[in-house]
């Protein structure tokens, strides 16, 4: 029994490093510094993420090619690990990957808070719940 349980401890903490070498979340800022691209079934999105705590983000919608800009402020915080940004920020779709039609109308307040890990080496911002991340360039 007391082998069974050593071993499991064993396998458990071996899969954790394993993750780890493939997953893991940006200790500083300084790594989400630049240029990443989000497509859906609805638009490519490119967001540019400066060192000086502004971003850019373009939308190109697939329908009709209609492109939109936006830039305002940005933040991350290491023990979240999450990247928030002002409300400039567009979503072009809900929470259900459905497409929101007014998604390059600028929102009066609120934040846009997402998520960001390292996978195989490669940044992602938003890489939650089935939606398309942000995929550093």
């Amino acid at each position: 029994m007391v082998a069974g349980v050593i071993s499991a401890a064993f396998i458990l903490s071996g899969c954790r490093a394993a993750t780890s070498l493939f997953w893991s979340q940006p200790r500083q800022a300084g790594a989400l510094y630049g240029t990443y691209v989000a497509e859906n079934k609805f638009a490519k999105e490119t967001l540019t993420l400066n060192p000086d705590g502004t971003y850019l983000q373009q939308v190109s919608l697939k329908s009709d090619g209609r492109t939109s800009l936006a830039c305002g402020n940005w933040h991350y915080d290491p023990a979240t690990a999450y990247a928030t940004f002002d409300h400039h920020m567009m979503l072009v779709t809900d929470g259900f990957q459905n497409f929101l039609t007014y998604y390059a109308t600028p929102r009066k307040e609120g934040l846009v808070s997402l998520p960001v890990d390292r996978l195989l080496g490669q940044v992602r911002i938003g890489a939650a719940d089935d939606a398309a991340p942000y995929k550093k360039q």
